[in-house]
């Protein structure tokens, strides 16, 4: 049987030589920069869709962390590290949390009749709390009167326009954008 040679000698050591003349061109800190960008964008495309709670959760009487939490540990099955990760919040605080919610409100979230859902990543900034943020998304990105979330979340209008002000405010002092 004659052997077939397969050229993997010059080619390849060809295109190495090649492709660090190219890299060696950029600085190390642009190549770390470079690595740290497609990072990103490859964790982000192996999310199938972002995490989100229902906003229906914020309308029962346990405060809006005790809610996310509450959601998250019983109806998403998400640990309490995952859940502090994944809210930017120290563990014993979220233990704290979901200790509270449990005993307001021991039965699991069940019914969501509005259908609209909130991405749990807003949470994770800390410059405004969640309801803040909760209303901010509704007012902004979902074009809710403050009416119609003041009847969402089960709280009284002038109690959304403050909370909705105070995030705004909020988000001038940190040098963030607003719709308003």
């Amino acid at each position: 049987m004659a052997r077939k040679e397969v050229n993997r000698g010059e080619d390849s050591r060809d295109s190495d030589i090649s492709n660090h003349d190219v890299l060696s061109q950029f600085s190390k800190e642009d190549l770390q920069k470079a690595v740290s960008i497609i990072n990103t964008v490859l964790r982000k495309e192996e999310r199938p869709s972002e995490l989100s709670v229902p906003v229906d959760i914020f309308a029962h009487k346990i405060s809006p962390a005790e809610a996310v939490v509450k959601y998250l540990k019983e109806n998403l099955n998400k640990t309490l590290h995952d859940i502090s990760v994944l809210l930017n919040r120290d563990e014993r605080g979220i233990w704290s949390s979901y200790r509270r919610a449990t005993t307001k409100l021991s039965s699991k979230f069940s019914s969501f009749p509005s259908g609209l859902q909130i991405p749990v990543s807003l949470f994770s900034d800390r410059t405004c709390s969640i309801l803040e943020h909760v209303v901010l998304y509704l007012k902004d990105e979902k074009q809710l009167k403050g009416s119609q979330i003041a009847k969402l979340l089960n709280k009284k209008s002038s109690t959304v326009w403050t909370v909705y002000n105070r995030a705004v405010q909020k988000r001038k002092n940190k040098g963030g954008k607003s719709k308003r």
